[in-house]
């Protein structure tokens, strides 16, 4: 019974968990997103939400990709796997509604594969805490920084 107490104890103070909301910095593919929040649940699914902004005619296009699959944390080691992802268009100005099926379109059958597999290079990265709010990803494509939401 001490033996069980003992290894509850020490599972619980274990370590840091990346469980959460996490703004995204210092990656590639957060290059001309507003923002890019990943969600890390405690059952090893993850969402990555990105949110692009672009001055257009007439107003400003509001572009979300919401990322779905999941992720693997063992000790110094965190993987990621997309497997879908959806996006959402905002505040299309009159001038480009007409466009804006043609926009879906071409995101279909272009850029959702592109952004999958961007992700999709995610495997075997060392994580490295900076803080007890912040810790870095490191692998051969890069580095991403993700600080407590």
């Amino acid at each position: 019974m001490l033996v069980a107490i003992a290894a509850f104890g020490l599972a619980g103070c274990g370590g840091k968990s990346v469980t959460g909301k996490w703004n995204v910095t210092d990656f590639q593919a957060t290059n001309g997103f507003k923002t890019v929040v990943a969600d890390f649940s405690s059952d090893g699914k993850m969402t990555m939400d990105f949110v692009f902004e672009q001055p257009a005619p007439g107003g400003t296009v509001g572009i979300e990709f919401k990322i779905l699959g999941a992720y693997e944390h063992k000790g110094e080691t965190f993987s990621m796997t997309a497997n879908d992802m959806d996006m959402k268009i905002n505040n299309i100005p009159p001038a480009l509604k007409s466009q804006e099926e043609a926009m879906l379109k071409t995101f279909e059958s272009e850029g959702k594969k592109g952004m999958i597999d961007e992700v999709n290079t995610l495997k075997d990265a060392k994580l490295t805490w900076v803080s007890d709010t912040s810790f870095q990803l490191t692998w051969d494509k890069g580095t991403m920084t993700l600080t407590k939401a």
